[in-house]
């Protein structure tokens, strides 16, 4: 378990800065497709379903992870 506590904390960090920096509902569309890989094309759709609402409201919800992006330009 030690071991594995190391690895994930450069991943907590990454996750919880990424979604600040996005700009626009584009970004954090595209992380979202690119992590969930082409192996899974159900949270592929998920992805562009989350975007097509934040195109209509400004706040991105992963479909997967539940993080909200807000304040997000429409485009």
């Amino acid at each position: 378990m030690r071991l594995f506590a190391p690895a994930i904390a450069p991943l907590l960090i990454l996750w919880s800065i990424t979604p600040a920096s996005a700009s626009s509902c584009s970004e954090p569309a595209a992380s979202c497709k690119s992590s969930a890989g082409a192996s899974q094309p159900r949270i592929v759709a998920d992805c562009e379903t989350a975007r097509a609402q934040c195109l209509k409201t400004g706040t991105f919800v992963g479909p997967s992870s539940g993080k909200m992006s807000t304040n997000l330009q429409k485009k």
